[in-house]
């Protein structure tokens, strides 16, 4: 029995060894898997992994934030830049506005007579609120009388139709009773015309140059005092008016048109002078060209041409003392045609020489005997001479054979030795007043 009981036990012992065995293998291979899945290197790439998956969040997050605000800004900034341009826009249109509301009552000024609305020193009229037609923009005149008898300054306001509206503002000074360039010749107290082919026409540059069929009879002419002689083979093709009298009556032959005796009387205004002379930058410098800047005393001579721009490099009006072409000098207007005024003091004599005007287009050049003196104007025509002149104190002389293309108002004028003024009808759209030369300027509100 005890060796059974012997090798019982001992089988059992050896099953609990055989057991324990198998569960410690079992136990093993448990932790062997778990080793395997416990990996030191593993379990750190897991972690590192972790790791940058929460610094890549917050960089995303940032950059968000970043290219928000960025966002903000870039509209905050294309909203300051649209309503600088809207501002922009409605400040030009304002500003036309203004320009076209001051051309108007400029035109309207003849027929509206606004200077007998305001007589007295620092009276003013206001001429209201007007719309352009067609558009919403519009214009508010205000007139000022700043002397008796004298200049008024017109200032105008411009409004855009917008809702912003915007304001600009333009002035300029006027001396009221000037004389549109509505006649071929004006002579204050006198005109004389005679010898064969000498007179007055006209043309229409709506139908091209002078010429063939576009020779027309409204070389109209008036003197406020009388029409002393219209003799020989002249004519005047247009109608004649005079306060006084006209040489040979009313049935004098040379006369085409009608003819008025007594008219009306044409107030002559004088014409101020603009400050200074101009600059020597304005007045190229050339061979037989003398040009002094302090006095304004301007001489071509000897066949030398001068060359001045429409477009005076100071941005002021030509103004000089004496202008005098001899020996053949020739004043040229050059470069992109537009309107250039020329002021002479004193003298003016280009009898000796040619002036042209390369736009061929007299309302593109204007020349103004300006200040009180009466010297004697001679004059010389020619195939560039377009041209219109206004001068109320000195007697003008145009002989020889060239022709004027444009209009002459003057203290007298005497046309002879078959001279002609072929009255461009363009020129007949005068205001009635006198633009005082550098008055215009923007105001600022």
């Amino acid at each position: 029995m005890s060796e059974v009981s012997g090798f019982h036990g001992s089988r059992s012992s050896g099953k609990t060894r055989a057991t324990r065995g198998a569960g410690s293998g079992r136990s093993s291979t448990r932790r062997r898997r778990c080793l395997r899945l416990q990996r030191p290197g593993d379990g750190g790439t897991q972690t590192r992994a972790g790791g940058r998956g929460g610094f890549v969040l917050a960089m995303v997050l940032f950059t968000l934030a970043v290219g928000g605000v960025l966002a903000l800004l870039m509209l905050n900034t294309a909203g300051d830049d649209r309503l600088g341009s809207r501002n922009l826009l409605e400040g030009t249109r304002s500003f036309y506005a203004a320009e076209a509301g001051l051309n108007q009552v400029l035109s309207d000024w003849g027929a509206r007579k606004y200077d007998t609305l305001i007589t007295s020193p620092g009276q003013t009229t206001d001429l209201g609120w007007t719309v352009l037609s067609g558009s919403r923009s519009r214009y508010h005149p205000v007139l000022l009388r700043l002397v008796a008898s004298g200049p008024i300054l017109v200032t105008v306001d411009g409004r855009s139709g917008a809702a912003r509206e915007g304001l600009r503002t333009v002035s300029m000074l006027v001396i009221p009773g000037g004389v549109p360039f509505s006649w071929a010749a004006v002579g204050k107290n006198d005109v004389q015309i005679s010898g064969a082919g000498t007179g007055t026409d006209s043309y229409d540059p709506a139908y091209g140059p002078y010429g063939g069929s576009n020779i027309g009879s409204d070389g109209n002419v008036a003197s406020d005092q009388t029409i002393s002689l219209l003799s020989g083979g002249s004519q005047i093709r247009g109608d004649v008016s005079a306060v006084t009298s006209v040489d040979g009556g009313c049935s004098n032959p040379r006369i085409t048109g009608s003819c008025t005796v007594p008219a009306a009387p044409l107030p002559l205004g004088t014409v101020p002078c603009p400050a200074g002379m101009s600059s020597a930058g304005d007045i190229p410098n050339g061979p037989n060209t003398s040009y002094n800047a302090g006095t304004g005393d301007l001489t071509v001579s000897k066949g030398a041409t001068l060359s001045l721009s429409y477009s005076p490099p100071s941005g002021h009006p030509y103004r000089f003392h004496d202008l005098i072409l001899s020996g053949g000098g020739r004043l040229d207007f050059t470069g992109t045609p537009r309107h250039v005024d020329v002021y002479v003091s004193r003298t003016f004599t280009p009898s000796g020489g040619t002036i042209v005007n390369a736009g061929g287009n007299p309302l593109d050049l204007t020349f103004w005997g300006c200040g009180s003196s009466s010297s004697d104007w001679l004059l010389s025509g020619g195939s560039g001479a377009f041209f219109a002149l206004y001068a109320p104190t000195h007697n003008v002389t145009l002989s020889g054979a060239g022709d004027i293309y444009g209009s002459v108002i003057a203290a007298s004028v005497t046309l002879s030795g078959g001279s002609m003024i072929h009255y461009d009808k363009a020129l007949g759209g005068g205001s009635g007043v006198t633009l005082v030369a550098g008055s215009w300027m923007e105001v600022s509100r």
